[in-house]
């Protein structure tokens, strides 16, 4: 997902053997199917990659379905697989009490010792603009590689949760960020003057791997990074940290101790395992006192953040 940016789950499918699609259009909440190009309605890929994604279905209960329509595969987690369907859409899910009689399909992959994990950064060419919104007082916008930028001078707008936009087809009028919706953003670059980021402006954004944030971020609302489960890199380059859950009107109103929860993945812990917080030199004590940030048993300076390479 994070080498094939946008519309990654197409440049993984197979040239054929995908079946067509339909082609819709929505209105005031309702869908109806429409006629369209050829080139938009077939299913396959363009396998840019050679993983000649096929479209296996799903198995339970000793049957098979959607065989034509959708792929699954599953991690090396008990429990966890990726799909991709035949819109294109490849996202990872997670199921409560996985039971023996579910069948995926088993790809094979391995890291290359010695090469650190890519995380976009200020150092990368210049990718194509997809599309650009204004957010509050900033700008927001998405690149072709999946790279998210939020630039001016002020606060990023907050938004609803992603479950109640789901539900109405949501626009770029209903919370001004529409990316985690139709795009599927891998990285956020939060530049410098923006002040704070709204509550749940990132909420839903699941393949999203790395975040920087920069010195003139003071706060962050509640759930802004809710969902965001592929989280690996935090990068954070002010030395006092942000507040947590500030201005949001998601902010819990009691006595308990704010945690990394209250703006992370509400189930946390997961992030904790996997993911590193980068902070600037002779601030990792303050970070590792502050409440919501000393939950992240991994605290390192700046200086070993990742590189784009």
């Amino acid at each position: 997902i994070r080498v094939g940016g946008y519309k990654t789950g197409k440049k993984l499918k197979s040239k054929t053997g995908w079946d067509d699609r339909e082609c819709r259009e929505y209105d005031h909440g309702y869908s109806r199917e429409i006629d369209c190009p050829d080139s938009l309605r077939s299913g396959n890929g363009t396998d840019e990659f050679g993983f000649s994604a096929l479209p296996g279905g799903e198995g339970e209960e000793n049957h098979y379905r959607y065989v034509g329509k959708m792929a699954q595969w599953w991690t090396n987690v008990f429990g966890e697989w990726y799909q991709l369907d035949n819109r294109d859409e490849l996202e990872d899910n997670r199921c409560i009490g996985c039971r023996g009689s579910e069948g995926a399909s088993v790809r094979c992959v391995q890291d290359i010792p010695g090469v650190p994990e890519k995380v976009v950064g200020f150092d990368d060419p210049p990718p194509s603009i997809v599309k650009s919104w204004e957010s509050g007082a900033t700008t927001v916008t998405f690149y072709a590689n999946g790279l998210l930028k939020v630039s001016g001078n002020g606060e990023m707008d907050g938004c609803n949760p992603p479950w109640v936009e789901y539900s109405r087809f949501p626009s770029v009028a209903d919370c001004n960020s529409p990316w985690r919706v139709y795009y599927p953003v891998t990285a956020v670059i939060i530049e410098d003057g923006v002040t704070h980021i709204g509550s749940h402006a990132f909420d839903g954004c699941h393949i999203m791997s790395s975040v920087t944030i920069p010195n003139s971020v003071a706060s962050i609302g509640g759930s802004a990074f809710h969902y965001c489960t592929s989280l690996r890199s935090i990068i954070i380059r002010n030395p006092n940290p942000p507040e947590i859950g500030g201005r949001s009107r998601m902010r819990i109103q009691s006595s308990r101790p704010v945690s990394a929860s209250d703006i992370f993945e509400k189930d946390y812990e997961k992030i904790m395992e996997k993911a590193c917080l980068y902070v600037p030199a002779n601030s990792i004590d303050a970070y590792r006192a502050a409440d919501g940030w000393k939950d992240f048993s991994c605290i390192k300076e700046l200086e070993s953040a990742p590189k784009g390479n």
